[in-house]
């Protein structure tokens, strides 16, 4: 191409493109499958600057002429002349313009022009002329582009250069290596991807897997000196997890079957004519089955491992119950310990049989003898040392302070929500004398939530403790005028010094729904009266479920039809959780051959929330009748009762043939 790029660097005739985009065309078709470098697109730059010169030689004795060119007005001489042969008496010539051209003239060896400005010729499309024998005319080429070299012919040695004809063989002889590089390249890919390789690699990956899974530690004997060494060694041994994943890596399903398709043809048999993927050899056949021969013996060994480590497990089980009972006593930790041992060794147990033979069976009586014997030895150590522990446990308490402000430390004391008061003497603030209080302010006997229709009696107790130095006598003034839900003795109560009494307050069936509180006070010898140190609470509701709809209707069912479900919503709009259970109450004369069957009849709702209630129709064979039933939904008490009506009419299917 450079040889044929004549001129200067700035302008030149524009080369030969098609052995370059041959070039191009190969490497862009052939890269991505068969990995070739990029190309160098430096050493050829595109160029879109691009012009057709084209000579009409009207007199045939000219043979040759010179275009030359001026790329500035200052200077006298051409920056180029070129050369033309005129072979015909039309000449056409591709340039290349990478400056700025001023001037053009044509001369020959019997005529010479003047000079014309490039802008005229190009831009206004105005021909040159040398009296009636040359005519020039310049046109840009526009949408094309080229490739240039950084080079003219002037700079090359002419004896490197090869011939068109050379090149256009040595472009042929590229291509065909290509294409055979091509299928060289796709047929290892076909290969690769086989059904038979991609078994064999899995296999090979698989099963360095299954290795690291069922990998453990060489035992030492003073690995077994302790509970703790016993159980570090026993989590150190593979789970019962990672061995289901080594059979799972063993399920591989490339090897299930083979193609039947598949053509078997002797090692040193090319098969040029059979694809690639349907053909294989004798050793690759053999090397196929060996591999599924080594599946079914690993997953026999891993089967054999397992039974192995559960027998291990076992004994180390014992082992570990033995060695604890050495120790004289037990700990939480010994308790967890052993219960996660005793769970792997019952996962391994669960496992099903894989093959039912007498050893088999035996392996498995003797891994559970070996457990039970453990947890027996357990079960004796955990007797005989839970004493100890405990004197253990109480030695090691020391006194528990309590803090400065008795208000803090007493507030909200309670004992499964019962009260607890305690009566203390403090000094005023002259130091001098001193003043009966109570603590904590207030106490809070809170009965919760009662559910109205309930007819039970709640008890809850006052506890007053007398931190005194002197015998008192206490009564509870309730301050209420009116009789309430609250009944509680108004009698005084002596209390001896450092001592206490029980006042039992008793809560009657509420009648009516909303919220009770009251403030008592407590008289001292009635003279000393402690106000509103005692709050009594209750929130009484009703027991109430929404319901979605009350009736369910089936509608027309078929004789012997499949089992139909209705569902239904049931929303606890309480704040306190219920308890519902249910049950058919039928309503028909005759008994129904159809089967209504409760989907759950026993619910537990929590506050404020939806639950599904369902109820399933499993019609007769072949009887008509019609269900008429109801639900009834008793809401935490026989006594608080809603229903549903369950309607249904079961018929046989009948068929009539219309004429037409």
């Amino acid at each position: 191409m450079q040889s044929q790029q004549h001129g200067i660097n700035r302008m030149f005739t524009m080369a030969r493109q098609e052995e370059l985009n041959k070039v191009i065309e190969l490497h862009r078709k052939y890269q991505s499958v068969i990995n070739i470098l990029p190309l160098n697109e430096q050493l050829f730059p595109k160029s879109e600057s691009i012009f057709i010169l084209r000579i009409d030689r009207s007199d045939w004795r000219v043979q040759q002429t010179f275009v030359l060119f001026w790329d500035s007005d200052k200077e006298k001489a051409p920056c180029l002349i070129l050369p033309v042969q005129l072979n015909t008496a039309l000449k056409q010539i591709y340039i290349v313009v990478k400056t700025h051209i001023a001037h053009l003239a044509v001369c020959t060896d019997y005529y010479s022009g003047n000079k014309m400005k490039w802008s005229t010729l190009v831009d206004n499309q105005i021909p040159y002329h040398i009296q009636n024998h040359i005519k020039l005319t310049c046109q840009r080429v526009y949408n094309k582009k080229c490739y240039t070299l950084n080079g003219v012919v002037s700079e090359l040695n002419q004896v490197h250069v090869p011939l068109i004809g050379d090149l256009q063989k040595d472009l042929t002889e590229l291509e065909h290596q290509l294409l055979s590089q091509y299928k060289l390249t796709k047929e290892h890919s076909e290969f690769l991807s086989s059904s038979i390789t991609r078994a064999i690699d899995k296999l090979t990956i698989h099963m360095k897997d299954i290795l690291t899974i069922i990998s453990y530690v060489k035992l030492n004997p003073k690995d077994l000196s302790s509970p703790i060494d016993i159980y570090k060694l026993f989590m150190q041994l593979p789970r019962i997890d990672n061995l289901k994943k080594a059979l799972d890596l063993l399920e591989i399903s490339e090897f299930t079957s083979i193609s039947p398709v598949i053509q078997y043809v002797n090692d040193d048999d090319p098969a040029i004519d059979v694809d690639l993927q349907y053909v294989q050899t004798y050793s690759m056949q053999k090397a196929f089955y060996s591999s599924r021969q080594c599946l079914i013996d690993a997953r026999a060994q891993i089967y054999h491992f397992m039974d192995n480590l559960h027998l291990n497990w076992a004994h180390m089980a014992l082992t570990y119950a033995w060695a604890s009972a050495r120790l004289t006593h037990g700990s939480q930790y010994t308790q967890e310990e052993f219960s996660v041992m005793l769970k792997e060794c019952a996962q391994l147990d669960q496992r099903p049989f894989t093959i039912n033979n007498e050893e088999v069976v035996r392996h498995r009586i003797e891994c559970q003898r070996v457990v039970n014997d453990a947890q027996q030895v357990y079960r004796t150590l955990k007797r005989s040392s839970n004493n100890w522990a405990e004197i253990k446990r109480l030695t090691s308490l020391l006194s528990l302070p309590i803090e400065d402000d008795l208000t803090v430390a007493f507030a909200r004391s309670e004992m499964s929500r019962d009260v607890h008061l305690w009566l203390i003497k403090t000094k005023n603030g002259d130091e001098t004398s001193t003043s009966l209080t109570c603590h904590p302010q207030k106490a809070i006997l809170d009965f919760g939530i009662t559910l109205i229709g309930i007819h039970r009696r709640l008890i809850q107790r006052i506890f007053i403790h007398n931190d005194t130095d002197q015998d008192l006598n206490v009564q509870v003034d309730r301050n209420v005028t009116s009789d309430t839900l609250f009944d509680v003795t108004g009698e005084s109560l002596p209390v001896s010094a450092s001592h206490m009494c029980e006042l039992e307050v008793q809560l009657r069936p509420p009648t009516k729904i909303g919220s009770l509180d009251e403030n008592w006070n407590l008289v001292i010898d009635d003279t000393i009266t402690l106000s509103n140190v005692i709050r009594s609470t209750i929130q009484i509701v009703e027991m109430d479920v929404e319901m979605s709809i009350n009736t369910i209707d089936f509608g027309l069912v078929a004789c012997s039809n499949h089992r139909i479900e209705k569902v239904i919503d049931l929303k606890n709009v309480l704040p306190c959780p219920v308890r519902i259970k249910s049950q058919i109450q039928a309503t028909e004369t005759n008994k129904r051959q159809s089967e209504l069957i409760i989907m759950n009849n026993e619910l537990e709702l929590p506050d404020n929330s939806v639950a599904s209630f369902g109820i399933a129709l499993e019609p007769a064979d072949n009887i008509e009748e019609d269900i008429d039933a109801d639900v009834c939904l008793a809401i935490d008490s026989a006594k608080n009762l809603k229903w549903i009506k369950v309607l249904g009419h079961v018929r046989r299917p009948r068929l009539t043939v219309v004429p037409i």
